[in-house]
């Protein structure tokens, strides 16, 4: 534990107000196998991966170029490989500065997976809910020396709308509250932060009635079938 202490001051100290981009390269699914596709992009080693394409379009010659990253993973990688190169930020909220995570990439890219995963393995489980978990178990050493308030908020973002999930949660039975639903504001201030005027923000107390809050909003989250998803999340979510 002391060793792992060390790794996660040593790379707090090194990542304190940078931001870090990682690579993901997930699976061919059964689809694109059956399809007889095959991956373009090549794991070259922990920090670096190689994409091979026409870069100048159609009937140009295919290119090898290697592209660096802060880490990398590759098509094996496991939700726990994952969660082990960020857990830092967990340590760096509890110190005081803000962190976040945020997960880009195509229709299809496994964008959800690496965020949420599911909950039927331990092993499948995704960022959200290790970071949860994690959250706590620190809270708990805290005790005795520091007193932690842990709140949420989870919002969406689909067609230009900044939309509030737990209020769509509490009120999904209420058709005039939800035609009436109070408009969120986004609000710059300062060095106070950005904040979210009107949203609505839920106290909790330990990770469960965090992980069930986070589960329960999720389903009324803008959803829809796609050639590239079965199940494709149609909006940008903030929890």
């Amino acid at each position: 534990e002391i060793k792992l202490r060390k790794k996660y001051w040593n790379m707090l100290e090194d990542a304190k107000g940078k931001v870090r981009v990682y690579a993901r390269i997930r699976p061919l699914s059964k689809k694109e196998m059956e399809r007889g596709d095959e991956c373009k992009v090549e794991l070259v080693d922990e920090t670096s991966l190689a994409l091979s394409m026409s870069f100048g379009g159609a009937g140009t010659p295919e290119e090898r170029r290697v592209m660096p990253y802060d880490s990398c993973f590759g098509p094996n990688s496991t939700q726990l490989d994952i969660f082990e190169e960020c857990q830092g930020m967990v340590l760096s909220c509890l110190d005081g500065y803000n962190a976040c995570v945020f997960a880009y990439g195509q229709t299809g890219a496994g964008k959800t997976w690496t965020m949420s995963g599911n909950d039927e393995k331990r092993e499948n489980w995704g960022l959200t809910r290790r970071f949860i978990e994690f959250l706590f178990s620190e809270i708990h050493d805290l005790e005795g020396t520091a007193n932690v308030k842990v709140s949420c908020e989870f919002m969406e973002i689909y067609c230009n709308e900044l939309r509030d999930m737990f209020y769509a949660m509490d009120n999904h039975g209420d058709s005039i509250a939800m035609k009436n639903k109070p408009k969120l504001d986004v609000k710059d201030l300062g060095k106070k932060g950005i904040i979210v005027k009107g949203v609505t923000e839920k106290i909790v107390s330990d990770s469960d009635e965090m992980m069930n809050l986070f589960n329960e909003a999720n389903k009324y989250r803008v959803v829809t079938a796609t050639a590239m998803n079965a199940e494709s999340s149609r909006s940008h979510s903030v929890f």
